[in-house]
């Protein structure tokens, strides 16, 4: 526990002193300590929740990797991983990125990843939690992704800092409770401090938008009852102006039972609100986010929108006038996976494109992109995003104009027609892409073939075999080929967008496997019952599925054999860059990779009778 006592050898009862022998030198004061942590209550730790934490410790020295394998009872198990590694839930911090400078304080019922990521950009982050179990996991956590926070064992009522010692306080409590976990935030706010506050609405608290999947409701009848009297606009800001703070902005967050925090924007943009409710696009058309278009509608019709989100998010300051001029009124925040949207409106057309890394250790994903963009050659070069890249506080961060085009998911149907029509579309764009993007011809060995497409961790030990030597080319590669990836007008590919997947020297099959193996997840509720349809059973999906495949090998001069071989290729790179960035899969790959080789000696033989 040593790094943690180093964490912590700063006096925290008067910030200017260090800690020798457990006192101040300075204050004379006495640091309470248990495993390292300072801690000013007592506790009771569940066995379960102490057995997990030891092990997570061993994150400091020991392959995160393979400690988060052995805690998870399942690789799409996201219990414990998902309170670290679930980073979209924590992309809100970027519409107060100007605020969050100097010392920092997390408090209430924050996930452990937000006191990890708000570390990466203040100068220093204490964490405040009533479990010692989950502040040793949470400091080891952050010592193996590459930062640091700093542990305080404490309820609201302990804590030993002095008044006005942070800069930036987070908060994520009820509306019950904003009272009391206020009163404490301006005792210890520096003067040109900056509280965030995060506070479900009454939608919320009473239990609607669990009614509709946008979000369960919290635990607690009572608290329930009592925090639905409060949880809306006028309520909270009143008990922000209570404590003699004014709110410099307010923000509305966007749940579904799926992802919390999805989405994000100022409560006076109008651009924002104008995008979601009647804009057109691939990040707001599931059936949740439908119905909050439909109930935003109604709600603003009544001019009681501002008074009906279901989450929202405060910055308050002592001071309104020193608050951001604010570029994010003007936005609207879209959480992904590993990267967050924000869309920049100008004269209420969508202007600039913003992809904002949801962690440094993510941020790779936009060098990435950047990095495979600006080597594609050939005219089919002018079919890729206008982009640059900017270093930020968050990393690199991604800028892109709009593109022009129809996303392939609003014009994809289940018919035959409209497979055959878009299958065609796509791999003459592939075709060309890949005939210009060739960086070089390898050899690879039956052993070599067998490792491509092997992941002990997931089980996928077993692939077909192969006796033979094989030749293929390495090509830029996107990784994500399909769907609201993909826009097309005029029976033409017009832009391919979102390349963080992307490879400068990868496997030619990876993009057009995955695009028939994501098209075969969409022609059923079931991928067993879409592969099935379109590669194995004797219809004309089939034969169209397979003539595209030979006109493929033959342009691109493969041994279909091999593109059968490597059609899996795309989802085992998917599930390896899952496991390394987000520690988890949200999708079944394995079992889809599974039900591919299991088909593979038919699918071997269909192509055969088209070859």
């Amino acid at each position: 526990m040593s790094k943690m006592s180093d964490a912590n050898s700063v006096c925290i009862y008067c910030f200017d002193g260090t800690i020798s022998d457990s006192n101040c030198e300075v204050c004379g004061q006495g640091i309470p300590m248990k495993d390292g942590i300072p801690s000013f209550i007592s506790t009771s730790e569940s066995v379960e929740f102490e057995k997990i934490s030891r092990m997570l410790e061993r994150a400091e020295s020991d392959d995160v990797n393979e400690i988060l394998s052995q805690i998870r009872g399942h690789y799409m198990d996201g219990t414990v991983v998902d309170r670290f590694f679930k980073t979209r839930t924590a992309s809100w911090r970027f519409l107060a990125s100007s605020h969050l400078t100097g010392r920092g304080l997390v408090i209430g019922d924050h996930e452990e990843k937000v006191g990890i990521l708000l570390s990466e950009v203040l100068k220093e982050t204490y964490t405040v939690d009533t479990s010692l179990t989950w502040l040793r996991a949470q400091s080891a956590i952050a010592e193996a992704m590459g930062t640091s926070i700093k542990p305080i064992h404490s309820d609201i009522k302990s804590l030993p800092f002095p008044p006005e010692s942070f800069d930036v306080i987070a908060i994520d409590c009820r509306a019950s409770e904003i009272s009391e976990y206020m009163s404490v935030a301006v005792e210890l706010l520096s003067e040109d401090g900056t509280v965030l506050l995060i506070v479900d609405g009454w939608p919320r608290e009473s239990g609607i938008t669990g009614l509709v999947g946008l979000g369960q409701p919290p635990d607690g009848a009572l608290e329930r009852v009592r925090s639905s009297v409060s949880g809306h606009s006028v309520g909270i800001s009143r008990a922000v102006h209570k404590v003699g703070l004014t709110i410099a902005n307010r923000c509305a967050l966007l749940s579904t039972d799926s992802h919390e925090n999805q989405i994000a924007f100022d409560v006076r943009s109008q651009p924002a609100l104008d995008w979601l409710l009647h804009g057109l696009d691939k990040t707001a058309s599931t059936t949740p986010l439908n119905i909050i278009r439909y109930l935003s509608r109604l709600a603003r019709k009544g001019d009681i929108l501002d008074q009906c989100y279901p989450r929202y998010l405060f910055v308050c300051k002592y001071d309104c006038g020193i608050s951001q001029a604010n570029d994010d009124l003007n936005s609207i925040l879209i959480a992904g996976k590993n990267r967050s949207t924000v869309l920049s409106f100008d004269d209420g057309a969508v202007d600039t494109i913003r992809k904002v890394p949801n962690s440094l250790w993510q941020s790779e994903l936009n060098s990435n992109a950047q990095g495979a963009t600006d080597a594609v050659a050939g005219p089919v070069s002018k079919t890729l995003p206008d982009s640059e890249l900017q270093q930020t506080v968050f990393g690199p961060e991604r800028y892109e104009r709009p593109v022009s085009g129809t996303p392939l998911d609003r014009l994809l149907e289940r018919t035959y027609e409209s497979v055959d029509k878009y299958i065609g579309i796509v791999f003459d764009w592939l075709i060309e892409f890949q005939q210009s993007n060739t960086v070089q011809w390898i050899k690879k060995s039956p052993e070599e073939v067998n490792c491509d497409l092997t992941i002990e961790q997931v089980g996928l030990t077993d692939p077909p075999e192969v006796n033979y030597t094989i030749e293929i080319p390495q090509v830029i590669t996107h990784g994500d080929l399909f769907g609201s990836n993909i826009y097309i007008k005029d029976r033409k590919v017009t832009s391919v967008i979102d390349w963080e997947w992307a490879e400068q020297a990868g496997n030619p099959i990876s993009d057009p496997g995955f695009f028939l193996l994501q098209l075969a997840a969409e022609m059923s509720d079931d991928f067993e019952d879409g592969f099935r349809k379109l590669f194995v059973e004797d219809n004309p999906w089939r034969s169209t599925i397979y003539k595209n495949i030979h006109n493929y090998c033959e342009e691109i001069n493969i041994n279909p054999s091999v593109f059968i071989l490597y059609l899996s290729k795309s989802y085992i790179s998917r599930i390896e860059k899952d496991l390394r960035f987000n520690k988890r899969l949200d999708i079944d790959y394995p079992k889809r990779v599974q039900e591919i080789w299991r088909q593979h000696e038919i699918t071997t033989a269909h192509l055969s009778e088209i070859y």
